[in-house]
């Protein structure tokens, strides 16, 4: 009796805990902001600290539960084809997700922007906002060869000091595969040294968690005393539109993560509720890793051998929000420069920005801040507008994590579904082979 009341004590505090927190964080935070009280911004400068260590702790666990789960997941599994299935799947789902995002957004921005409507004086006041003195040069993205090339770590453990998840990734998945070709005693070794070491981190996580209100809070209010509402009445524009696309494609998957992974909306909002409150208060998709992980296996039932492959993969190179919130901006920023784009310019955009989305870190505002400009200054837009555009982009972000970690859940769950249901087709194509040969057919 006392073992599920400590359970619902603690999915209480929690999950309402961390509510009240992101709200109370933001409410203050915004109006230290505006009001510039100094008490207040001496006590959030005070308590940036403790959320930065928060953070931090969370981050620490990521690429050793990551690299013990992938491990432990290649070295118990029964097959390395099942392997290559889950991975192929996983990339499929991806691929198939950010060409639906980017399709459906790409044609309904155009009618929505046309009902914007812009005073003169708006328009003219955010152009002759456009900063005029030295600008960073736009860097073009990296070409494929270096793209490829640095894929493989050189030095395993640089990458690991450096978070390099993927480098990590590819060496754990390497390191899998050679120790499955081993005797069965080695592995059975090797399976239970790396499972000691991801129930380690799982129990620390465990530990992280529980000051999650508190993290969450701390979190929010220096985010917002940081940055606000914005004021401008076109960047305002941009900033809430860009979010409400956002939150509406953050609930859209909810019913795709219904029909693609037959399970119920209540059950998947349970599960990926842990990872969203993370991903708010921290803009990394990789610090909502662990709780993506735990909510995944332990709420979904998603086969761990599919959850510790596609999660990791997911939270280093699938960012859902990519070809939404770029199109948006693209977009956006076209419609305020008086700028009309071809349909050949769109494309090239769009693909480009799916190429980018495999290759943009999972933490807040997603790396290098240049990575985009080439796209923009192709199709006319000025480097000023952009720039404008990327310095609020601390809100928005909020809203790109919450609807990557909600894609992530979404991927794993519809890969779950669909891995089984590949080897159950291959076990059935490999029993009637069996039967036939046997009856000399």
């Amino acid at each position: 009796m006392a073992a599920p009341r400590a359970e619902n004590g603690k999915r209480l505090w929690l999950t309402g805990g961390s509510i009240v927190g992101l709200l109370a964080g933001f409410l203050l935070g915004i109006w230290a902001h505006r009001t510039g009280e100094p008490t207040m911004l001496a006590m959030v400068g005070a308590l940036s600290p403790i959320g930065t260590l928060w953070g931090n702790a969370l981050r620490m666990t990521v690429v050793p539960l990551v690299v013990a789960q992938l491990v432990c997941s290649l070295v118990s599994t029964r097959s390395i084809g099942s392997i290559g299935r889950i991975t192929s799947l996983s990339f499929i789902v991806f691929i198939l997700m950010l060409v639906l995002a980017g399709t459906v957004t790409v044609m309904t921005m155009p009618p929505v922007l046309a009902r914007l409507q812009f005073s003169p004086d708006a328009l003219a006041a955010f152009r002759a906002a456009m900063p005029v003195g030295d600008r960073p040069t736009a860097a073009p993205p990296p070409g494929f060869g270096a793209w490829l090339t640095g894929l493989v770590p050189a030095n395993a453990l640089r990458a690991a000091v450096q978070d390099d998840l993927l480098g990590m990734m590819i060496f754990a998945i390497a390191f899998g595969v050679a120790v499955a070709r081993m005797p069965a005693e080695r592995r059975t070794l090797v399976a239970d040294l790396f499972r000691v070491l991801a129930d380690a981190m799982m129990t620390i996580v465990g530990w992280i968690m529980w000051i999650l209100p508190v993290g969450v809070f701390v979190l929010a209010l220096s985010a917002a005393a940081r940055t606000g509402l914005g004021a401008a009445e076109v960047i305002v524009t941009f900033v809430m539109l860009t979010c409400v696309v956002l939150l509406v494609w953050t609930l859209l998957l909810y019913p795709i993560a219904a029909v693609g992974g037959r399970i119920s909306i209540r059950r998947f909002a349970r599960a990926v509720l842990p990872a969203q409150l993370v991903a708010v208060s921290t803009r990394s998709s990789i610090a909502s890793l662990p709780a993506l992980m735990d909510g995944a296996q332990n709420r979904l039932g998603i086969r761990p051998e599919v959850s510790s492959l596609v999660m990791p993969l997911a939270v280093s190179t699938f960012k859902f929000n990519r070809t939404i919130s770029t199109a948006i901006q693209f977009l956006f920023l076209a419609h305020v420069s008086g700028i009309d784009l071809s349909v050949s310019q769109i494309g090239t955009f769009m693909l480009a920005a799916l190429l980018l989305s495999f290759s943009t870190v999972g933490i807040p505002s997603g790396g290098s801040l240049m990575r985009s400009a080439p796209l923009y200054l192709a199709a006319g837009i000025p480097i000023e507008a952009y720039l404008l555009a990327e310095a609020v982009d601390a809100i928005p972000d909020i809203f790109k994590t919450l609807v990557n970690v909600t894609g992530d859940m979404t991927a794993a769950s519809v890969v779950n579904r669909l891995s089984v249901r590949a080897a159950n087709a291959t076990d059935h194509v490999s029993e009637s082979t069996i039967q036939e040969a046997a009856a000399g057919v």
